[in-house]
């Protein structure tokens, strides 16, 4: 299944939409509405305080001048807008409490991406060596006819695609940098400018070491010991012939 990611390299570094992380992206998002959110409950408040001072201020004059009915009036008023502003207070101590909430549950979800990364590539190293080589890759009508994950491993190589035509790159091989820039903490998409013919790649592909195995115990039980008879035509002697032959598994 291509992402976001691998579509963007096939169409050479035409980005179109970032790497998606079920958890993480739709929390930035999230945050990010209601960081706004906030922002302007806040501008309300400073709003609605406004006019609480200016009907306290003109609530005063009128009673200075006797005018007990309009200073009333101003009073109620000003109340009123108290109500409000007591109502958007809670609203936003709601939200900030919620956005602290998302935040430590986006913190805790990168950690696991980041700890998912690392232990794949901690698996990648285990048993293997690994050498540098440089390419030159050439796009085609769709693209390089490569599919990255997140840590810019070529998980597919398309049937049909420049990349297989060229018979360079291969599965498992990592995109280190591309026409010099590094992938350090970038996505392959990031790094590219979108349009050129060709790319230049460094790339790191390992190679994997035999590890010898013990034999296991079936395999030991399986040598099976079988015995045939065979009678000579001219002298009717018994020929005995032994053979050990090991079973396939």
């Amino acid at each position: 299944m291509s992402t976001a990611h691998d579509d963007a390299v096939d169409r050479a570094g035409a980005p179109t939409e970032a790497l998606a992380v079920p958890t993480v992206e739709p929390t930035k998002a999230l945050l990010a509405q209601m960081l706004e959110t906030i922002e302007n409950i806040g501008k309300a408040e400073d709003h609605l305080q406004r006019k609480i001072d200016a009907e306290l201020a003109t609530a005063e004059k009128f009673d200075a001048a006797g005018k007990t009915r309009e200073a009333l009036q101003c009073i109620e008023k000003k109340e009123m807008y108290e109500q409000q502003l007591a109502t958007l207070g809670m609203s936003r101590i709601d939200l900030e409490n919620q956005k602290l909430t998302l935040e430590s549950m986006k913190m805790n979800a990168e950690i696991l991406d980041a700890l998912r990364v690392a232990a794949k590539s901690i698996q990648r190293m285990v048993a293997t060596s690994a050498t540098r080589r440089t390419f030159v890759l050439e796009r085609g009508p769709q693209g390089l006819g490569l599919e990255l994950d997140s840590t810019n491993s070529i998980i597919t190589v398309k049937p049909g695609g420049r990349a297989e035509q060229q018979a360079l790159v291969q599965l498992d091989d990592i995109i280190l940098s591309v026409d010099g820039k590094s992938l350090a903490g970038k996505l392959m998409q990031e790094v590219m400018v979108p349009g050129r013919p060709v790319y230049v790649v460094e790339i790191l592909r390992p190679e994997k070491k035999e590890v010898p195995v013990a034999t296991p115990m079936k395999a030991i039980n399986a040598i099976r010991r079988s015995m045939s008879f065979d009678k000579k035509s001219s002298g009717g002697n018994i020929k005995r012939s032994l053979s050990w032959t090991t079973k396939k598994w």
